[in-house]
């Protein structure tokens, strides 16, 4: 191929004309400066012109926030509260026979007690320029917008992950990894942790004592309603029937159907934070006196502010308590065996 000089404006004009009406023969006619071109070359020189660009821009895809589905958040303080305070009394005593002259009649009273925790500020923010306001301008287009929304799912996503595991920096845990919950691995029992393998019949009585055991050891107060566990183990209780061929219904409607009062779902958080790496079953009465998670503040938006000369910046931000476990006893946790490969 011979050495490319600059092809004059006139021949680009032209050359643009005919391929975009498609005349291609015509195309090839064209003179060109100390080049003669051929079909491979007018495709790269006017190759964009043959492109097609979607409209649709793709999004990088990211795990669902699930957090505020599965824990309630509450919204108390707002900008201004530095602690949350929660009060919580008790109260004893019981009646008893006595005689018709009686003195040590039973006395009845009532204890209180409060627990604080302290609400911490989290922010994440955007910048542009007047370079930036100017391209925007001219394209017409919101410069700040695209920022805006992700600065937004930045905050949600911080509320998410402390609400799930807590931060262990400030020696908080979340719903997920909580500790001061109950024990349900006996009720759960090694016969049943492990559900591509362990017989079905085994793996669904030890699920039901799992579920139960809330409304025991609570003495009625409390059931559960909502039983969460990573997809993978889901999917093999959605899958794996429960019977041989001529029952094939799966394990998860066969659970469904003695708990019709409880949500059977998944969430990832719980993957990996059980003893050893393993993961987690959870089950649970969702309400916010068992178990809620503290947001005065979800998100808001400070106004812009000039950073330099050129650059204008706006911070988003958002304020949390953690979550907070009410009723441990109204949470059941087990581990789960990994599943074969």
């Amino acid at each position: 191929m011979l050495a490319i000089v600059p092809i004059p404006q006139k021949y680009i004009d032209s050359a643009t004309y005919l391929l975009s009406n498609g005349m291609l023969s015509q195309l090839k006619q064209l003179p060109y400066v100390g080049y003669r071109h051929t079909d491979a070359a007018i495709t790269s020189v006017f190759a964009r012109q043959l492109e097609v660009i979607e409209a649709q821009i793709e999004r990088e895809e990211f795990p669902p926030l699930k957090s505020a589905t599965y824990i309630p958040y509450v919204s108390e303080g707002g900008d201004w509260a530095e602690s949350i305070t929660h009060r919580q009394i008790t109260d004893y005593g019981v009646a008893k026979w006595v005689t018709e002259r009686a003195t040590d009649i039973p006395m009845v009273g009532v204890s209180a007690s409060e627990a604080t925790r302290t609400i911490g500020n989290f922010a994440d923010g955007w910048r542009y320029t007047h370079w930036d306001i100017a391209r925007a301008a001219y394209l017409s287009i919101s410069v700040d917008t695209e920022k805006a929304r992700i600065a937004r799912d930045g905050i949600l996503r911080f509320h998410n992950n402390v609400a799930a595991i807590g931060d262990s920096a400030l020696g908080y845990t979340g719903l997920a990894n909580a500790t001061v919950i109950t024990d349900g691995n006996a009720a759960l029992s090694n016969a049943a942790d492990k559900f591509d393998s362990d017989d079905p019949i085994e793996i669904v009585t030890g699920l039901s004592r799992f579920i139960n055991k809330i409304e025991q050891d609570t003495k009625e107060n409390h059931r559960a309603n909502t039983c969460l566990m990573p997809i993978r183990h889901l999917q093999v209780l959605a899958t794996r029937p429960y019977g041989a061929a001529e029952n094939p219904t799966a394990i998860l409607d066969v659970l469904k159907t003695r708990h019709p009062g409880v949500t059977f779902d998944s969430w990832e958080a719980l993957a990996d934070v059980g003893a050893g790496g393993l993961d987690r079953i959870i089950a649970y009465d969702k309400n916010p006196g068992v178990v809620k998670y503290h947001a005065p503040v979800v998100f808001k938006q400070m106004p812009p502010f000039l950073k330099d000369a050129w650059t204008i910046e706006t911070v988003g931000y958002g304020r949390s308590g953690l979550t907070e476990i009410r009723r441990p006893k109204a949470i059941i946790a087990a581990d789960l065996e990994d599943l074969s490969a």
